[in-house]
């Protein structure tokens, strides 16, 4: 019995630094990923939090455009930042 706790528990630990080492890369990530101006950024945010997607969505969708379009108008920012958080895989019936 004490072996299959001592094994679970060391599952669990193993669990819990691998999730810890993948928050420390999001949020480098996210420290790292300011390419772009940051009032275009916030045009983007205001856009998507209009649209009615969450904090997450949107963070994770600005991280994916700063990446991407640099030089981009608002406007495209914006759309390529809604083709990001599309359903993957889906297709609209005939």
């Amino acid at each position: 019995m004490e072996g299959k706790r001592a094994q679970a528990k060391a599952r669990t630990a193993e669990r819990r630094e691998r999730r810890d080492a993948a928050a420390a890369d999001s949020v480098r990530q996210e420290n790292v990923i300011v390419l772009c101006e940051p009032e275009a950024s916030d045009d983007v945010k205001r856009a998507l939090r209009s649209l009615g997607f969450n904090a997450i969505e949107i963070r994770e969708a600005v991280a994916r455009c700063d990446a991407a379009l640099r030089d981009g108008s608002v406007e495209e920012r914006v759309r390529f930042a809604l083709k990001s958080l599309a359903p993957r895989g889906r297709h609209p019936a005939a």
